[in-house]
């Protein structure tokens, strides 16, 4: 499948990577020597030439504060609408529910937040709102 993997290349390795490029380097020859991709190297070089102004694009700290907000934004959903985040669908395929319990609790989690989750592990002995889901069952 994918290539091989390794963790993120150091930012000091980075810095020499581009000033080595900058002072004349090619991409591919620096980045045979270093032992990374060329499409690696050819980033970094991007990336520092819009940190620098040279370019135009978003700077490594607005990507930061970017990825940043939209983790927080994902989080905001999932605490606010808990049954937008997928879960019982993927609860439902890995193991089924009879009677279309499934859309029950899909429904019913819209209705009613379970702090634990819509999917319960343990929704009999569950001492939040949600118990109420399973009365109507009964």
């Amino acid at each position: 499948m994918g290539g091989k993997t390794r963790p993120p290349w150091a930012p000091e390795f980075r810095a020499e990577a581009v000033r080595v490029v900058r002072a004349g380097g090619t991409i591919h020859g620096v980045a045979r020597d270093l032992g990374c991709s060329t499409q690696s190297l050819r980033h970094w070089v991007r990336q520092a030439e819009i940190d620098d102004g040279q370019q135009e694009g978003l700077t490594s700290e607005e990507r930061e504060e970017l990825a940043r907000l939209k983790r927080r934004v994902r989080v905001l959903e999932q605490e606010r609408d808990p049954g937008k985040s997928g879960r019982l669908l993927r609860l439902s395929v890995m193991m089924p529910l009879p009677g279309g319990l499934a859309r029950f609790f899909a429904a019913r989690s819209k209705a009613v937040a379970c702090p634990r989750s819509a999917a319960c592990r343990a929704p009999r002995t569950c001492r939040c709102d949600f118990i109420g889901a399973w009365s109507d069952l009964d």
